[in-house]
């Protein structure tokens, strides 16, 4: 059998008068078509947990109930066809094609659970992916104040983690609205501007704002140097 996955239409799953392993073999029944189930017992037996004489036993259960047809019952060229003319053929046929199938992987069990967690991570991912930015007050003051405006959407998420109550929001505003005024943030065309996922990251509004350097921009004169200005008769 070269069948990799199977597709379980959610009508088979209803049908009450199966249980699961049969509905299992319906199902891969139904996914030959035409051309008909030829597997054996032993390697259908592998699949489904059971022993080779149980499986022939769930098909001439099948077969009772009017789901399949078996042809050369006692040959090694056994072929099993679903019933298009049964009760249930019309809802079968209407239901290959429906995208609300469950995924059976038939591979080992060590491939099933490395399919499940690849599955799960993708799913993680396009939740993640999906999921807007919603943009509160206080960080929408912050972006907007700061800067250099790169990685958006990390630096909301780090803000989300940080949870800043008004206090603490109201103190990160302040910081940047004097950083941005000062030499080191807007020499070189902000060059060394952090960007604001680091600023965040690191608690830069708890550091100390660099003393201004005669030169700077935003340098003004000490009491005691103008003072010593005025005495000298200039400033």
């Amino acid at each position: 059998m070269t069948l990799d996955y199977l597709h379980i239409p959610v009508s088979i799953l209803k049908l009450a008068d199966l249980n699961l392993r049969q509905k299992l073999l319906l199902a891969l029944v139904v996914s030959f078509g035409d051309r008909g189930l030829r597997s054996g017992n032993l390697e259908l037996a592998e699949i489904l947990g059971v022993l080779p004489t149980h499986v022939s036993e769930l098909f001439y259960d099948l077969e009772a109930r009017g789901y399949v047809e078996i042809k050369n019952r006692h040959s090694r060229y056994r072929i099993i066809y679903y019933r298009p003319k049964s009760t249930v053929g019309d809802i079968l046929l209407s239901t290959k094609s429906e995208s609300s199938s469950i995924l059976l992987s038939t591979f080992d069990r060590s491939t099933i659970d490395q399919s499940r967690n690849i599955t799960k991570e993708l799913k993680r991912c396009a939740h993640k992916a999906r999921k807007p930015v919603y943009e509160n007050d206080t960080f929408l003051r912050f972006w907007t104040l700061y800067p250099k405006k790169q990685k958006k959407v990390e630096a909301q998420r780090i803000w989300d983690r940080l949870k800043p109550d008004a206090e603490l929001a109201e103190q990160i505003i302040k910081d940047v609205q004097r950083r941005s005024q000062i030499h080191d943030w807007q020499k070189e065309n902000g060059k060394y501007i952090p960007m604001p996922t680091t600023y965040l990251n690191g608690q830069r509004w708890t550091d100390e704002l660099p003393e201004p350097k005669r030169g700077d921009p935003d340098w003004l004169p000490s009491e005691e140097e103008v003072e010593a200005s005025l005495q000298g008769g200039g400033l």
